[in-house]
């Protein structure tokens, strides 16, 4: 394809050292990430289920919010260890799927509010209590 070498720098130790460093702050970031995705998946479900159940418009909003972290988690995850322009595009990504979910609940919110829909109180609140947990 026509490429060439165009100069070659001596190698400085300290540069080797904080790729290691990087190296192993990618691997331990990316637990951390792992584990930030299950509980929020995890969350997403149960409140979900719940939400529809009680027909509860909060919660399911709540869970919506799960899944966007779960998916920025995921992203993240994609995007640790790989350029910077790999980072921006996973955090350009996640907000937009942000905005998509907002958009969707105001949608679900303004049909509530035209056709009517009363949420299960009791639900709400046992939910809610376990989300605190």
């Amino acid at each position: 394809l026509g490429a060439s070498l165009q100069e070659t720098v001596a190698a400085n130790p300290e540069t080797i050292k904080a790729a290691e460093f990087s190296a192993a702050s990618a691997k331990q970031e990316s637990g951390t990430l792992r584990w930030l995705l299950g509980i929020n998946a995890l969350l997403f479900v149960v409140e979900m289920t719940a939400g529809l159940i009680a027909r509860s418009t909060g919660l399911i909003g709540e869970s919506l919010d799960n899944f966007a972290d779960a998916a920025v988690y995921g992203l993240a995850l994609y995007a640790v260890g790989h350029s910077v322009k790999m980072q921006v595009r996973a955090a350009h990504l996640a907000g937009v799927l942000q905005l998509i979910l907002a958009v969707g609940v105001l949608i679900e919110v303004v049909r509530r509010f035209v056709f009517g829909s009363e949420p299960e109180s009791l639900v709400m609140m046992a939910i809610a209590f376990v989300a605190l947990i």
